[in-house]
């Protein structure tokens, strides 16, 4: 830890080069010590998140899961747990919906693409304890959760023979900013049928996103136009879409159901760090995979 006075000389400094240094917190950092506050943050968390849950069609509910019982679960976890984040990480509402997913489905098999410091991978662990869990990142110099039980994989998921799976026990988590017209109909002819993605923005968010265009939203934009272009900026480098519709259109026929958990609204709910939504997808029936 830096000390006190260090720290201030470091801000002034800063200061007189035109930055500005600041304490960066995450979620759970600070918490309650009053048991009533606390029950009461969780109780309106788990309601906002049992609305959607109720509410969605895209997977199915499991009756015997008590919303409230799992967030303070998942509070728990998520307070204990070391290494709570980095900028670019997932936050706790996130985390909650994806947890909250897995332990519906509880599936046999999930597939993670896009690690970075294994936030995602933590939680998909503690959700399904007994699932076999192939992970993969082009990258995994920044991994800080290790774990002996899950299979870590320095390469593209595109590379790898998957085992053959029971599509309603299996699913795949996409953090991986890469085009998701491509791994929703790479999921498709692997014969998954639960897809989870992180970072799916409309296109009037998509100066905010960097990089990874098309985005699950761009298939159901009907202002789009084949063939324009679409160009912006992301912390100083230039980037450009350019709009194929046919290729939208393979995406969106492979679609049966999807829906966006309410990051955003939990957020605002309980405090933590806003996020983008988790988008879940139910992908159409596909015969011809080998599993």
């Amino acid at each position: 830890m830096i000390p006190r006075f260090l720290r201030r000389y470091l801000q002034m400094a800063a200061l007189n080069h035109g930055v500005q240094i600041s304490r960066h917190r995450h979620d759970l950092d600070s918490y309650f010590v009053s048991k009533k506050y606390e029950d009461r943050l969780i109780h309106r968390t788990a309601q906002c998140l049992d609305e959607f849950l109720t509410s969605q069609n895209v997977f199915p509910i499991d009756r015997s899961i008590r919303t409230t019982e799992l967030t303070r679960n998942f509070y728990e976890l998520y307070k204990s747990k070391p290494n709570k984040g980095l900028t670019g990480s997932a936050g706790f509402n996130s985390l909650l919906s994806l947890f909250s997913f897995t332990q519906h489905i509880q599936p046999d098999l999930i597939v993670e693409s896009g690690v970075f410091i294994g936030q995602s991978t933590w939680c998909l662990r503690n959700a399904a304890p007994d699932a076999t869990i192939e992970s993969f990142d082009i990258d995994l110099s920044h991994l800080q959760y290790v774990n002996s039980s899950v299979h870590f994989h320095e390469h593209d998921w595109s590379e790898f023979q998957l085992p053959g799976f029971e599509p309603n026990k299996a699913i795949c988590f996409l953090d991986d900013h890469v085009d998701q017209v491509r791994r929703l109909l790479e999921c498709y002819e692997r014969g998954f049928k639960y897809v989870c993605f992180d970072d799916n923005t409309p296109v009037e968010w998509l100066h905010l996103a960097g990089h990874g265009a098309p985005m699950l939203d761009f298939m159901f934009d009907e202002d789009l136009e084949d063939g324009e272009s679409i160009e912006w900026q992301s912390d100083g480098l230039c980037y450009r879409y350019d709009v194929d519709l046919e290729y939208l259109n393979r995406g969106k026929a492979v679609i049966a159901e999807y829906a966006k958990f309410p990051v955003p609204t939990l957020s605002l709910t309980n405090g933590f760090s806003m996020g983008n939504p988790l988008t879940i997808v139910k992908l159409k029936s596909n015969q011809h995979s080998n599993g």
